[in-house]
């Protein structure tokens, strides 16, 4: 009996230890917080313009492409909001080709064909947007990457571009920063404990713009990521450089 006794201890306890790594690993995954009030607002079809979000914030919070909510929603450039303004995710948007004809270039609407952005102006080089230790790779279910540093590292731009969101808005990021590189990638960083940037300014790239923290998460670190056409994009930290595959 004393030697059944001690065998169900031991078992006991290993399964107790495989229980604790579980968790362990669970929690380096960091998955991403699920909102409801998403879930709810992409039920009814549109969202309610809220105080300082901009057409970009709410085009990444939804998983968006901004050209689309924009022509979705008849908006033109700067894409003014105001607070309150229902804006609609999803619909029988008309985007359009460009045609060229002899002296002049005409716009005929489409069902099928997407709006074809203007400024598609090449990056010639990825910043790495900190230093530190990645944590967690890319996934598809985290969306970015997550680089563990100590607080007041700096954080860089990864290329030059115009801030377009600077603020702590969107659950689970805490302090948040969105950079437009031009009308096909928008990155960002969040956790940040400081913020040195504001909406509307432009960045150089490799510019610090920010202070690694802990806002909206449970350590020290910085979330980054990058999306085209408002899908994310994976991403590798190579040195002080980005590999965008």
């Amino acid at each position: 009996m004393i030697r059944y006794a001690k065998l169900s201890t031991l078992l006991f306890i290993i399964i107790a230890i495989n229980l604790l790594a579980s968790c362990s690993f669970n929690q380096k995954q960091a998955a991403p917080v699920v909102d409801l009030r998403n879930q709810i607002a992409e039920q009814q079809g549109y969202h309610v313009v809220q105080r300082g979000e901009t057409l970009y914030f709410i085009a990444w919070r939804f998983g968006k492409d901004f050209l689309e909510l924009a022509q979705l929603n008849k908006l033109q450039v700067p894409y003014s909001l105001t607070v309150g303004q229902k804006l609609y995710l999803s619909g029988k948007t008309q985007y359009y080709n460009y045609k060229k004809t002899p002296g002049k270039a005409t716009a005929t609407a489409s069902q099928k064909a997407r709006y074809q952005p203007k400024n598609i102006s090449p990056v010639g080089r990825w910043y790495a947007p900190t230093k530190g230790t990645v944590v967690q790779a890319y996934t598809k279910r985290v969306k970015g990457i997550n680089i563990a540093g100590t607080q007041g590292e700096p954080i860089h731009a990864v290329a030059a571009g115009t801030v377009v969101y600077a603020g702590s808005g969107l659950r689970g990021y805490g302090n948040l920063i969105l950079i437009k590189h031009n009308d096909l990638y928008l990155s960002a960083y969040a956790h940040n404990r400081k913020l040195l940037v504001k909406d509307g300014q432009q960045v150089r790239a490799n510019q610090k713009i920010a202070e690694m923290g802990s806002s909206g998460a449970d350590r020290v670190m910085l979330h980054f990521e990058l999306r085209k056409r408002g899908k994310p994009v994976r991403i590798v930290l190579r040195g002080n450089s980005l590999i965008v595959k």
